[in-house]
């Protein structure tokens, strides 16, 4: 007999059971995966909120667009939905309304949509309307926004969302990221968003952190590295000492830096993992590979001081993508990018030392989107992507770039050795042939420069550089 009572109980839709229990006067839907809401327009936002996040809704608030502060103000207060009119989402509204179970329209600054058959009232009646069910059901989740979608904000929290206001990319906010950290799902509201935004939250939500905070690598931050191999002192600074004396060097450097400036000055290791070789080796690519375990000690150690690390690779005969793909084990690491240097890149006929080597974008852009994949699949923050140039034919057609991927920011590095005046020259010719680049790096060489600029020269070249490094 029980049995036959709760199911009479769970038919009636809009009733109460006999024994004086009420239907709730909302019922959020459980947020199992990552949603991105058509935020196209007012209306469109508040109809995507309560389709997504709401299975039912006693009491609708109806308003014109003109009334929209006003009544979600109101929604809320009482903790209730609001839809606005819209002639072009009639049907779509009618739907929504059946859908949500929905007994009264409180109306506002409208009328009610053209073949509603419930009960209407004016929104002053809300309490009256809201006092015949019980308090609502909600199940909690976080909400990025960051437009002025005032009904939709309304209905995500009737639905039990928390709401979070965010930058456009919610990698950039510490705080965004912090509460999204070990969720297991989280929807955005944005006025921007785009095919990127589901990886982005999800990222977001993995919480991992770059060298300084957050998840992008040149929001607010700039770098300074030391350049070379832990496994000879002859290519550079970063061999001349152990891995301790390294990382406490290039902290020492980048310090020297922050009081230059109001951004975050980050330490970085450019290591050199692949070494063009004068002869062919075992494989024939006149390329040395270090191991990958070789370098886990130093990035471990570089992570542990907030520093970040660059695998640098020059490829002889190979090619940048197979060597990208080779140190995937570190990649892993949030606190690791990547270097590509065409100087070294050589055509099957060609040896080390005996001409400048170039790439082709389409090889640039094969390593873009193989990166770009990783961070997203792993759930990492940005990785930086250095592109090292000091003539034009090195990387062709670079006005073909793929600078359309969020999981990547990317840096052309100029290489100029000399005088300053060539220095200068190289920087400014690569500047005007790359236009769109919208981050550079300049390199300070101890030996070859006449002479070497010193922190407070590097940083009076304009624009300002994001990335200096020394050999």
């Amino acid at each position: 007999m029980k049995r036959v009572i709760a199911a009479l109980c769970g038919m009636l839709l809009l009733a109460s059971c006999s024994w004086g229990h009420t239907a709730a006067v909302v019922e959020s839907a459980a947020v199992e995966q990552d949603l991105v809401l058509d935020a196209s327009s007012p209306a469109v936002a508040a109809l995507s909120a309560t389709y997504n996040t709401l299975e039912t809704a006693r009491v609708v608030i109806f308003a014109s667009t003109e009334q929209e502060s006003n009544a979600s103000a109101i929604g809320e207060k009482y903790g209730i939905p609001v839809l606005l009119a819209d002639a072009d989402l009639h049907s779509e509204l009618m739907a929504e309304l059946r859908r949500l179970g929905v007994q009264t329209l409180l109306l506002t600054g409208t009328q009610a949509p053209k073949n509603w058959q419930g009960r209407t009232a004016d929104i002053s009646q809300v309490e009256r309307a809201v006092s015949k069910f019980s308090a609502p059901v909600r199940t909690e989740f976080p909400v990025v926004t960051n437009g002025d979608y005032a009904a939709a904000r309304a209905n995500l929290q009737a639905a039990g969302g928390k709401i979070l206001d965010s930058p456009a990319d919610p990698r950039a906010d510490a705080e965004v990221i912090a509460e999204l950290s070990g969720t297991a799902a989280a929807v955005a509201l944005l006025q921007d968003a785009n095919s990127q935004t589901l990886p982005i939250l999800a990222t977001v939500r993995g919480g991992k952190l770059l060298p300084g905070g957050g998840q992008l690598v040149f929001h607010g931050k700039r770098y300074v590295a030391l350049y070379g191999t832990p496994h000879t002192p002859l290519l550079g600074l970063l061999g001349e000492q152990g891995v301790p004396e390294t990382i406490a060097r290039a902290a020492q450097l980048a310090a020297e830096y922050q009081t230059l400036t109001t951004d975050k000055v980050i330490p970085a290791l450019e290591v050199i993992a692949t070494v063009a070789s004068a002869g062919p080796g075992e494989d024939g690519n006149y390329s040395n590979e270090y191991p990958v375990e070789s370098f886990r000690a130093l990035v471990e150690q570089a992570a542990a001081a907030d520093q970040y690390v660059i695998l640098d690779l020059q490829p002889g005969r190979a090619d940048f993508l197979t060597q990208v793909q080779s140190y995937a084990e570190l990649l892993k690491y949030p606190n690791v990018g990547v270097a590509l240097d065409p100087e070294w890149r050589l055509e099957p006929d060609q040896l080390p030392l005996q001409q400048i080597g170039h790439v082709e974008i389409t090889e640039v852009n094969s390593v873009i989107n193989y990166l770009a994949d990783f961070v997203k699949a792993h759930h990492l923050p940005q990785k930086m992507l250095i592109l090292h140039q000091f003539q034009v034919q090195m990387i062709r057609d670079i006005d073909q770039l793929d600078q359309s991927r969020a999981e990547l920011a990317i840096l052309l590095h100029v290489d100029g050795q000399g005088s300053q005046p060539a220095k200068w020259g190289t920087w400014s010719t690569l500047r005007k042939n790359s236009p769109n680049i919208a981050h550079w790096g300049w390199k300070n060489f101890i030996d070859e420069d006449v002479p070497m600029l010193n922190p407070a020269q590097t940083y009076e070249i304009k624009p300002l550089p994001h990335y200096v490094s020394y050999q």
